[in-house]
Order: structure tokens, then sequence, then C-alpha cells
């Protein structure tokens, strides 16, 4: 009689772990909620539309190259990637910038995941020359971040940094390679 009883209770124990372990296996992680501000994100302290061009340089070095166009400047700046450099894109009368755009190189060890379990999917999928290779532009309009990306490898190639905006304000601004439909390629 013994043994039956511990044999119920093994199969009773069992039972009860694999029914936790499916509910809980079920479940999708919740994102940690960031905080949603009227200026975007942060990168390495940094905030596109409120960070100047001096707080910029203090934390990404000395300029590699600078580039004036109309009432704009963009620097370049050292990356881990030997052929991409950073960049920023500042106001010339504001010395602000107002865009941020960090390279992901093979050697930085950050991923779509990362991005993806801190604010969550996206709804905002855009296509550039390069979705025919599973190449997509992420956007979370209202946190002011993007990332290009191959989702299937959970590769990271890019992260975009710019104040909150509009899809349309977005497209004519910072992502005018792209379109919220893929585009035929010429072969």
């Amino acid at each position: 009689m013994n043994k039956k009883i511990v044999v119920v209770g093994i199969i009773i124990f069992i039972l009860l772990f694999g029914a936790i372990f499916l509910l809980g296996a079920g479940r999708k992680k919740t994102p940690t909620p960031v905080p949603t501000t009227t200026s975007g994100v942060s990168w390495q302290g940094l905030v596109a539309g409120k960070s100047t061009k001096d707080q910029v340089n203090g934390v990404l070095g000395n300029p590699l190259s600078e580039t004036s166009s109309g009432n704009q400047t963009t620097n370049t700046y050292s990356s881990l990637s030997e052929t991409r450099p950073n960049s920023a894109v500042f106001d010339n009368n504001s010395n602000t910038a107002l865009f941020l755009r960090q390279i992901v190189s093979a050697k930085d060890t950050k991923t779509t995941k990362d991005i993806v379990d801190v604010y969550g999917e996206t709804n905002t999928k855009l296509y550039g020359l390069d979705w025919i290779n599973g190449i997509y532009l992420f956007v979370y309009l209202d946190k002011g971040i993007a990332y290009l990306a191959n989702p299937d490898s959970n590769t990271l190639f890019e992260v975009w940094y710019f104040p909150p905006t509009t899809l349309d304000n977005f497209l004519k601004t910072w992502a005018t390679d792209y379109s919220t439909q893929p585009k035929n390629q010429p072969f």
C-alpha cells in the first residue's frame, strides 16, 4: 500500500510540475517598460533633439569628418567597424544633435533581441534596398529609436536615434531610401 501512495504522489508531482512548466512556457515575456519622453531614447547619455555638438563630441570623440549642407552639419565618428563610422546630424542654428546613428559591428555583442526586450515588438517595418536580403528598418516612432537588422539571424547593423516623430516625417527626414512596402529590385 505504501508503494501505491508513493507512486500516486510522484505522478501528482509530475503532473503539477508539467502544468506549471507548460503554463509558464506559453507566456510571452513582457518587455520592461521604458519611460516615454518627448525627447527620445538615450545612447551613451546622448539624446537626439537635446544633446549639443560639444556633448556629442565629448562622448564620441573628435569627428573624423564634418560636412555641411544647408542648415545642417553631419559629423562622422569612429566606431568598432573598420569601414562604417557612427554619425550625428546637427542643426547649425541651435548646435543640437537632430539624429544619431550607431554602427553595430561584428565585434559588438548587441543584437535585435536586446532592443526588443526593452521596447517590445514594433509595428513599423520599413523596406530599403536590402529588403530582398532580409534586412529591414524597424522603427519605434513614439520613442525615437530605430534599428536596421536581419531579424532571421538576429543580426543588428545600425541603431538610429531621433526625436519622436510621425511616420511621414521620419520617411521624409531620416529614411528617404525606405518605404512601407517593398520596392521592385532591378535585375
